[in-house]
Formats: C-alpha cells, structure tokens, sequence
C-alpha cells in the first residue's frame, strides 16, 4: 500500500480475504482438472466492481496483506507464489494484462523478412478484408500471416526450452520465441518478481518486528500477527446465491460463445456438456 494511503486493520483483513478466497478456489479447482475456461471465471471474480479506483485500492491492500501472511516459511511461499501465477495466467486469458510490445532489443529481423515475402501475396485478401470486422476468419490474410516472434534472455523462456516448444530457438545466449508463446514468458517472469517480493517482505517484516514500531505498510507487531494468520485461514463453502450467479454468468458466456460462432460461420459451441456449479469445482 503506499504511503500516502491508509486503510484500517479490517479493511487489510476484508480484502485479504477476499483475495485468498480466489487464490483457494483456483487451487482446488486446477487441482480437480477445471478448464482454463472455468479457472478463468473463478479469476474473474476478484475485484472487478466496475469502480477503478475502488478495484485498484483492493488489489494492492490484498497483494501487501497476503505477502506479509505468506512471506515467512518455503511453505507458504511456494504456495502463494504458484497461486498467484496461476491467476495471473487467467488475467492474460481474460486481456486485463496483456503483451507488450517487444522492445527494440527484442526486435526480430527475420520476421521482417518473412513480412516483407508475403506483403504482395497478402495484398488483395488484406484489401478485401479492410471492412469486416476483427476476427471474422476471412481466408488469405490471418491464416496466411506469418507469426511474429522477439529475442529473449534465454532464462525467461526455461520452461519453453525445456520441453523444446516448437518455433523457439536458442542462438548465442538468447532465445527466439514467437508471440503465441510470450503468455508463459511473462508468467515465469510473474513468478520470479512475486518470489523477490516475498523476500523482500520477509526482510521488511523481521526488521518492523525487531524495531517494535512498526514499519510503512506493516503497523504495529500486534497488526502482523492479526495478518500473518491468515496463513492458517479457509475460505467457506460457495453459498446458494454464489451458485446461482455462476451458473447464470457460465450460460451467458455460453450463448455470447454460440452467437459470436453464428455470426463467424464455425459450427456452434453449446459447452453446456461441462456447465457446473461453482461448488463442483471446489
């Protein structure tokens, strides 16, 4: 939280709470094999009032109590580390992050060569399409351009290059990988940050601890351990309205899915196969 905010101790509980609820909720429900699908309308439950200011106050009082609670033993940050990864993952997903463009550093010259090739052959399908809108499959110009790629440091593509992704190559310390495969990337680098973060934490607590004071965003010794035992804290059973709202929001999702599969001409998704309730998943 910085400075020039304040927020009480049960506000810091409140949203913390709120937080882990997700956090818990993802991790049984990856833990039960749910969809990306469903794991990302778990996600997209936390913090999205539709009021800015007030979601983003929420966000980082909750990621400042939850790494105080969690920063103390590998244990617990290990487990809030691989939480919160996973929910980053879903943000992705869902486009509340997203990409950024690649720096100029990263730039790739082969995929300039490879736009270049096929400018003159894209041409025509580009100009047909210019007027339809965006993901209407119109063939000769998306399923024909080439897949652009950018230059990484070689330690942030470790999980590609481990299980040899296709289209991702290593040349002198750096490693080449197309933009469909950046996601994971930038989950790894997610990881890496949170984990500094808790260390950091850890260092940051143990000296509000020595001092007795209380330190920035920690308050009083007495304000921890109200914090840290939300280690030990679970989330209840989804209630009947809880329920009722997810189901509600899984049929929407399903029918935007089938009208948006109509107006494409692709064959319609129903998904009402897989539709459960919140409680199934946790």
């Amino acid at each position: 939280v910085s400075h020039d905010s304040e927020a009480d101790l049960d506000e810091l509980v409140e949203v913390a709470k709120a937080r882990l609820t997700v956090l818990h909720r993802l991790d049984e429900a990856r833990l039960w094999g749910a969809s990306d699908r469903k794991l990302d309308r778990l996600a997209a439950l936390l913090f999205r009032t539709g009021n800015r200011e007030t979601d983003g106050r929420a966000e980082k009082m909750s990621l400042a109590a939850t790494r105080v609670a969690f920063c103390a033993s590998p244990a617990t940050r290990q487990w809030l580390v691989s939480q919160e990864s996973l929910l980053f993952s879903c943000r992705l997903r869902l486009g509340e992050k997203t990409v950024p463009r690649p720096e100029p550093e990263e730039a790739d010259g082969d995929d300039d060569d490879a736009t270049n090739t096929n400018t003159n052959a894209n041409a025509n399908a580009s100009t047909n399409h210019a007027n339809q809108p965006f993901g209407s499959g119109s063939p000769g110009n998306d399923d024909t351009r080439p897949e652009t790629h950018r230059w990484v440091d070689f330690e942030r593509a470790f999980t590609l290059i481990r299980r040899r992704e296709p289209g991702v190559t290593l040349r002198n310390g750096r490693c080449r990988v197309p933009d469909s495969a950046m996601p994971e990337v930038l989950v790894e680098d997610f990881r890496k940050e949170t984990t500094r973060a808790l260390f950091a934490t850890q260092r940051r607590l143990r000296h509000a601890l020595a001092s007795a004071r209380g330190a920035g965003a920690f308050g009083t010794p007495g304000a921890v351990g109200a914090i840290s035992a939300l280690v030990w804290w679970k989330p209840g059973r989804p209630t009947r309205e809880e329920n009722a709202r997810w189901v509600w929001a899984e049929r929407e999702d399903t029918e935007k899915a089938r009208r948006r599969a109509v107006r494409q001409g692709a064959p319609a998704v129903t998904g009402t196969e897989d539709l459960v309730e919140i409680e199934d998943l946790v």
